[in-house]
């Protein structure tokens, strides 16, 4: 049998490399410059890379540690007014979550732990919740939810706290400032533990 070598024509080649690698004048975005070819990408998942930069520099600029949280107005779930700014002074694990997150029963259960016990300590687990406000209400006369909750069926608060991984947990020091930012459990609860010993100890001095 004869082998024959087939060689692409510059054209062809031109094209096969279009579409392996992309193109600047036939994808959709911003240039990513990587040895050998050019790949273009103006959005992921359907949003823009301009909104992911906006949304990364709003988390830097107000939702690092040390910076003070931003506020939070709204109803709990008898429609009362609710106010993260009105607990100044005390300690606050504020909890993004909803019944039907990974692991809910778990986490949920982590939570009332930790409530019960700093039940004398000047400190509160504040919630923010997703789900509907009848089935919020429910939790709560069950005693499966043991704090106060924002009621945010339509992800108003969570969206402007740019909340992408559920349940989210955030813990908050007594002048307002965000001490903790990830998953529910225990580091969440040893640094709000640290946070509530007096200053003296904290910093590693005796107490009188």
């Amino acid at each position: 049998s004869r082998f024959v070598a087939i060689h692409a024509t510059p054209k062809q080649e031109a094209r096969r490399q279009r579409l392996q690698y992309g193109h600047p004048s036939t994808s959709t975005g911003s240039r990513i410059s990587v040895p050998g070819f050019v790949a273009t990408m103006r959005s992921v998942g359907g949003v823009t890379i301009a909104e992911i930069a906006r949304d990364e520099l709003f988390k830097i600029s107000n939702l690092s540690k040390g910076r003070v949280a931003p506020d939070i107005v709204g109803l709990d779930s008898a429609s009362r007014p609710l106010k993260l700014s009105d607990f100044r002074g005390k300690v606050v694990m504020l909890v993004f979550w909803s019944s039907w997150d990974a692991e809910a029963g778990r986490s949920l259960e982590i939570l009332r732990k930790i409530a019960s016990n700093k039940v004398d300590k000047p400190f509160m687990v504040l919630g923010v919740n997703r789900d509907s406000l009848i089935n919020l209400r429910a939790l709560e006369a069950d005693r499966i939810v043991t704090w106060r909750n924002f009621s945010d069926p339509k992800q108003r608060i969570a969206k402007a706290y740019r909340i992408g991984a559920w349940p989210h947990c955030m813990v908050i020091d007594q002048k307002g400032a965000i001490q903790y930012r990830g998953n529910v459990g225990a580091f969440a609860d040893a640094v709000a533990s640290d946070l509530l010993l007096p200053k003296a100890k904290a910093a590693g001095v005796k107490a009188p």
